[in-house]
């Protein structure tokens, strides 16, 4: 029963409300979610129609184009700190290792001022070794030299595996790992960008640890905000887990602050739900060529020079003679629009002397080639300059009348634009994103202009004719400056940290309901007694075991299940019996007999750590998750354990991700605890026989109807890697794969079905042709049934972002089979 076509959806309240109602078949329920959630999304004006669960996985807020923030809190006077702060930077960037990054420039301000401030401060960068100018060495005493410990982030004794989790969480968990064995800090500041203080956050959230530690998140470059900007790809769906990874910062961090009102709008939008109290709207540090700030004696900022801040009156007007496209050479950063618009400004009479692009050539574009095709019918030189530091970078710009071009189709907050400001560098501006919110109002008319490059060509124009101002901040950078001193400041003062952190509170009535261990059995009695024994040296003591033994053959097997009942006995477990039905039905069958409030399943070859169960239950009962999930310890062979012992590698979950989950398990391993009905509620596993993956399909359906799932980031359990693998049990891996498929197309509209599918099997082609290292090559209707016109389509009307970012998976794996 489809919505008619031919009507507005404005028009169609009525019929949303006869679907919501009916329930006399599947389709029509599942077309009615659908219509319920444009229902909801529309967001009409006196309905209240409730969410669908999957609307509050990443909610679309109303307000999200009206929504305002608080600035960092000003204070009277400058404030003294009690104590030095112990503050850690995490980035991914950082001047130095790194050419010309904004989050790096951004940190690297950071950990000046707050060194300037008598703090003490310490820059784990994540990226380890790398490093683009020099080795890193030189770099550990280049800021040691400005008194910060610089730590290139080292690999943890126990690295997290190689497959598609870990691959996503990689610089997560190191960072994670790091983290934990430092002595506390008492300040950690992070950027979303790359979701690197991911799981350090989460275990601060949970009450793992970081009890005294707060988490300051800079909201810096998304990745889909900057896929949206350069109008690309994402190269592979292990991007849908950065992304939920950098949207779960933000909702994590004890303070988000963001240097515009319009990043954090664009988040709102874009499904992330934060506690808007926690989130503040602040201009970056910035400071000038002569370094840190000197400070007097009560703590306030001595002024190097005056600030352009708030300056009125008529301006010197700058004659210009070259033109500066001052960015990355690359499509987000305007080139094409620039390009175009001095192609135009060659055929009228003003003309510049020269053109000059100064910024760093990125991997991804070929800015040379480009530039040089370009440039051909243009009567003045032009030039490239790749290679500048960001002193020569600012002195370039003051000399030569030279002006400044920020022609950047997205920018959050750009050093670009502050760096012109404070050094009275004449610049126009795109007037896109969050850049216009560091221009005073009074100069937008002379500043910015559209991104087309008619209009930058006309603003062009007007500058070679008129002369170029230096344009005015909104803000007064000296003052910015202290308000970020005195904050780090007033968290010196007892009990600040702890009023402004985060973490979920413990229950206050503390209880320690049953949990029942549910052990699906097949033939393998050495193993499941390691199982067995494992379980009864828990710290925990409110358990049971329900062990389903699903048709193990022979008489050894009888007997061994004989010798098992008596000693379950006086403990009040339980053996069940059952004809060979596969692990699915078995587990099913160890809920239906259990008594517990919770159920932990558990295979018959892992053996649980001594805190598994207790730790599960506090966290449960902490944060009212309805499944945990956790890490894991590998280890292989058929004796139990050492815990003492090195594991071969840890197994780290992503957690509740809804898009990555449709292409990998990234919510966890069966190994979970889980309130026992909310698993009869979902009825529990799909129990097709011998077709995997059903830990995966129940997790992404539990996820999807709207029931909490959490990862604890701890190594919970040890699993045994298997000799042969459980996957040659099974008919058909494809059987699987579209068995994950299903909970997915339950919950979008019929008509977006095929698309789904036809993702997991470009997914499943591309794997395979990596694996067997053989070209595939997709026939031409392959290409063609995804056409950008349909697609733009396609995602224009789906209105999720989960499945926006699906689809655009799919297309990219179009283009890479194609290839």
């Amino acid at each position: 029963m489809a919505i008619p076509s031919q009507k507005p959806i404005e028009h169609t309240v009525e019929e949303f409300e006869r679907l919501i109602a009916l329930t006399q078949s599947q389709a029509e329920v599942i077309e009615s979610q659908a219509a319920r959630l444009l229902a909801y999304e529309k967001g009409y004006e006196g309905i209240e129609i409730p969410a669908p669960p999957i609307a509050r996985i990443e909610p679309r807020h109303l307000d999200r184009k009206e929504a305002k923030f608080e600035n960092l809190p000003r204070f009277d006077k400058p404030v003294r700190p009690e104590r030095p702060l112990r503050v850690c930077i995490i980035t991914p960037d950082i001047v130095g290792p790194v050419r010309n990054g904004g989050i790096g420039t951004a940190y690297r301000y950071v950990a000046d001022l707050l060194t300037a401030g008598g703090h003490q401060v310490t820059i784990l960068y994540v990226l380890g070794k790398h490093s683009e100018i020099g080795p890193i060495e030189d770099w550990v005493a280049f800021y040691a030299k400005r008194g910060v410990t610089f730590v290139p982030m080292p690999n943890p004794d126990v690295e997290t595996g190689k497959g598609e989790n870990g691959r996503a969480v990689r610089f997560a968990y190191n960072a994670y790992m790091w983290l934990k064995d430092q002595a506390d800090f008492d300040l950690v500041h992070l950027t979303e960008w790359r979701g690197s203080g991911y799981y350090c956050m989460l275990a601060k959230r949970l009450g793992v640890a970081f009890a005294n530690t707060l988490f300051c998140v800079k909201c810096s470059s998304p990745t889909m905000w900057n896929r949206a900007g350069g109008s690309t790809y994402m190269e592979s769906h292990t991007e849908i887990a950065t992304s939920f990874m950098e949207r779960r910062s933000v909702e994590l961090g004890d303070v988000v602050v963001s240097g515009s009102l319009h990043l954090l709008r664009w988040m709102l939008e874009h499904g992330y739900n934060p506690d808007r109290s926690r989130c503040h709207v602040q201009p970056n540090i910035m400071l000038g060529p002569e370094g840190p700030p000197r400070l007097d004696e009560t703590g306030q900022i001595i002024s190097a020079k005056p600030s352009a801040a708030g300056e009125t009156g008529t301006r010197r007007r700058h004659n210009i003679e070259e033109i500066v496209f001052f960015g990355r050479l690359e499509p987000r950063k305007g080139i094409q629009i620039f390009c175009d618009a001095i192609t135009r400004l060659a055929a009228t009479p003003n003309k510049p002397r020269k053109i000059v692009f100064l910024g760093k050539v990125p991997n991804n574009f070929p800015a040379r080639e480009y530039i040089g095709n370009q440039a051909q019918s243009w009567p003045f030189e032009y030039e490239i300059i790749d290679q500048m530091s960001q002193l020569e970078v600012v002195d370039f710009l003051n000399k030569k009348n030279r002006l400044a071009v920020i022609a950047s189709l997205l920018e959050n907050s750009s050093f670009a634009i502050y760096e012109c400001l404070l050094n009275r560098i004449p610049f126009i501006l795109c007037n896109t994103g969050g850049s216009p919110e560091l221009i005073d109002p009074s100069d937008h008319g002379e500043v910015l202009f559209e991104p087309h490059p008619g209009d930058l060509q006309k603003r062009l124009t007007a500058v070679l004719q008129q002369g170029a101002v230096e344009p005015v901040a909104s803000f007064d950078n000296d003052q910015n400056n202290q308000i970020w001193l005195d904050w780090h400041a007033s968290l010196t003062k007892p009990g600040m940290i702890q009023s402004l952190s985060s973490t979920l509170p413990e229950p206050e009535e503390k209880t320690s309901p049953l949990v029942s261990v549910c052990i699906a059995h097949y033939n393998r009695a050495k193993l499941v007694r390691q199982a067995i024994y494992s379980i009864k040296q828990q710290s925990y003591a409110n358990i049971e075991v329900v062990l389903v033994d699903d048709g193990s053959p022979g008489p050894d097997n009888a007997r061994f299940l004989d010798d098992l009942e008596q000693e379950f006995a006086p403990l009040g477990w339980q053996v069940i019996r059952q004809e060979n039905q596969f692990v699915s039905a078995a587990r099913n069958n160890a809920v239906r007999h259990a008594r517990g409030e919770y159920v932990l399943f558990m295979d018959d070859d892992n053996v649980a750590a001594p805190d598994e169960i207790e730790t599960f239950v506090r966290i449960a009962q902490r944060s009212g998750a309805d499944i945990l999930t956790c890490f894991a310890n590998y280890f292989d062979g058929d004796e139990a354990p050492d815990f003492s012992a090195k594991p071969l590698k840890c197994f780290a979950p992503l957690g509740a991700s809804v898009g990555f989950g449709f292409f990998a398990n990234g919510f966890g391993d069966c190994n979970a605890l889980i309130r026992k009905d909310a698993f009869e509620a979902l009825d529990g596993f799909r129990t097709e026989y011998r077709v995997g993956k059903e830990d995966h399909e129940f997790f992404a359906r539990a996820v999807l109807r709207g029931y909490q799932l959490e990862v604890v980031p701890l190594p919970l359990f040890w699993y045994r890697k298997p000799k042969d693998g459980v996957k040659t049990l099974h008919y058909a891996p494809s059987a699987g794969i579209l068995r994950v498929a299903s909970p997915f197309i339950d919950e979008v509209p019929l008509a977006y079905r095929n698309i789904l599918l036809y993702a997991k099997s470009l997914q499943n082609r591309q794997e395979s042709r990596r694996q067997q290292k053989v070209k595939f090559i997709a026939p031409p209707e392959s290409i063609s049934s995804l056409s950008n016109s349909i697609m733009k389509e396609l995602l224009r009307r789906a209105r999720r972002t989960t499945l926006w970012r699906m689809a655009h998976v799919a297309k990219k794996h179009v283009k890479s089979i194609g290839s």
